[in-house]
């Protein structure tokens, strides 16, 4: 029998009644470290993120990541399992009745930002997902289950959740569509407002102005190009211009800024995980 890999991140789809609030749902199982001292790495992604997180089956916290450009680091343990949320990047501040821009840049206990029974909620409700399945139990039957809690958990939660301006929701999709490869001037007359409008109201929305977010949804989407690309003379070359940098360089240089390492450094350790339906 082959033996499970040691690190496996999953994302799965919000049910349809929450679909405008969450991006994607996801799950992170750690069975064993690739070396001694790994840890594991958080890439950007211009979103707020809450998630619970097991060790050998029981809950230990539920941390919160705020909108960021930088990676995060975080220490994990063989037995510790994630299950979490990554908001829409424009409803992570609407969800907590945050500004977004308070938001940026922060990582702890959901707590400081939240109250405590919703936390409760959710971590009652994840966990009843889970009791029919064995500690670090993964696959789509647990995906299944964990899913339905967190579409229950949101739906339940967001009574009082604002949207923020049409202008803002469909700026952030017009830059997922084009994964980040478009002039914000021509996103702003797309949408209909000026780019002075656009820029203020994405801001306060996202937490990051919408020249970030499209670096970010641009550096992301060559990151998955690169996870599966054959490494073959010139790859690295061809996807920068092909995900909307002007040469390899730049690709490197936008890497080194996000992700704090180059492109080749960064398969390597993409290559210690086993990814499965990626969403995003």
């Amino acid at each position: 029998m082959t033996a499970p890999p040691p690190l496996t991140y999953v994302e799965f789809a919000p049910g349809s009644a929450v679909q405008d609030l969450a991006l994607t749902y996801w799950g992170f199982t750690v069975r064993a470290l690739p070396w001694t001292g790994f840890q594991h790495v958080v890439w950007p992604d211009g979103c707020l993120v809450i998630a619970l997180a097991l060790m050998n089956g029981e809950p230990i916290a539920t941390p919160l990541v705020g909108p960021r450009r930088t990676p995060l680091t975080v220490p994990v343990q063989p037995g510790m399992q994630y299950w979490g949320v990554r908001f829409r990047p424009e409803m992570g501040g609407a969800f907590l009745g945050r500004s977004a821009p308070m938001l940026r840049d922060q990582s702890g206990p959901a707590h400081h930002w939240m109250g405590a029974e919703p936390l409760r909620m959710l971590t009652q409700r994840v966990m009843g997902a889970l009791e029919p399945f064995a500690p670090l139990s993964t696959g789509p039957e647990v995906e299944a289950a964990v899913g339905l809690a967190l579409d229950r958990w949101l739906y339940d939660s967001a009574d009082s959740t604002v949207p923020p301006e049409q202008c803002v929701r469909d700026a952030v999709k017009a830059i997922v569509a084009t994964e980040g490869d478009q002039q914000m001037a021509t996103i702003a007359s797309l949408v209909g407002v000026s780019p002075r409008h656009l820029q203020r109201c994405f801001k306060e929305a996202v937490g990051l102005s919408p020249k970030e977010y499209a670096l970010i949804r641009r550096a992301r989407h060559a990151l998955k190009r690169i996870a599966l690309e054959d490494e073959t003379d010139g790859a690295l070359a061809r996807v920068a211009v092909e995900t909307g940098f002007a040469d390899q360089s730049h690709l490197t240089r936008d890497f080194q800024r996000l992700m704090s390492g180059a492109p080749d450094q960064l398969r390597m350790r993409l290559a210690t995980i086993e990814h499965s339906a990626l969403l995003d």
